[in-house]
């Protein structure tokens, strides 16, 4: 008896454990995910998933009993290993989707590279937080490389007064950068076609094929596979991403990545 009591006092305590963690887990996650749209009405499909996973987690915690008998691996009943087939599925998806993301974070750029600089949002005529970031990253490379030229990509939205590229040009020039020097793809509504229409750019004005892809860093991988199926060598120039906008976009980049590299 006193045994039985032992065993059950010890489960008891694992229970509660699973359900602190998930609690603090999901709690984390939620703010996380709901930070960018509270602070920047932000709302697209990373910080949406987010908020569903942040909230399977809280729920996970309310029942945390039936989860954990549901996912203990001892429970063989086929509900329980389609569910537990399911959830090591997508987490083996996250992790090489992010473990091959970050690759584009180690093969930083060489000296006097062609700059191809991915657009992001304009707030009128001025850049946003993140466009800004990426241009303060062309800047610093275009300084150090002074025989690098840059091609400049990024159409102009509905909302936007000026392109994305226009935009870049403007910045640039008022940091020191020669106009010479920098080449506009001002057309390109998608990472797609920002590349496709740069290789384009890049091949008519006799540019140096080797670039480096100034973007957000979770932005890069993908930019540097697209750059390589338009016949490139590619390297990355990653710009910073904030932290409370990483969880959202890296989630979001995720799906891309996916969707890029199956040719979806």
């Amino acid at each position: 008896m006193l045994h039985l009591q032992k065993k059950d006092k010890k489960q008891n305590e694992q229970v509660i454990f699973i359900q602190v963690a998930f609690f603090a887990v999901g709690a984390v996650l939620l703010l996380w995910y709901l930070a960018p749209w509270v602070l920047n009405r932000i709302l697209n499909a990373g910080n949406v998933l987010g908020i569903a996973f942040a909230v399977v987690l809280l729920l996970c915690g309310m029942f945390a009993q039936p989860v954990t008998h549901l996912l203990a691996p001892s429970n063989h009943a086929p509900g329980a290993v389609v569910l537990k087939a399911a959830v090591a599925l997508v987490c083996a998806v996250a992790v090489l989707t992010s473990g091959y993301m970050l690759t584009g974070l180690i093969q930083t750029g060489h000296r006097d590279e062609t700059v191809l600089v991915l657009g992001c949002s304009v707030k009128g005529e001025r850049p946003s937080r993140m466009l800004r970031q990426r241009i303060e990253a062309a800047t610093e490379y275009l300084e150090k490389n002074p025989d690098s030229k840059a091609v400049l990509s990024g159409g102009q939205g509905p909302d936007e007064k000026i392109s994305e590229a226009e935009c870049m040009r403007r910045e640039l020039v008022r940091r020191g950068i020669a106009a010479d020097r920098l080449y506009l793809e001002d057309r390109s509504t998608s990472t797609e076609e920002n590349v496709a229409f740069s290789a384009k750019i890049i091949e008519q004005n006799g540019l140096n094929r080797h670039v480096t892809v100034v973007t957000s860093d979770f932005h890069c991988r993908r930019g540097m596979l697209l750059c390589q199926r338009a016949g490139l060598t590619a390297s990355s120039t990653p710009a910073a991403t904030d932290v409370y906008l990483l969880g959202t976009y890296w989630m979001r980049e995720m799906l891309a990545v996916v969707k890029t590299v199956l040719h979806i």
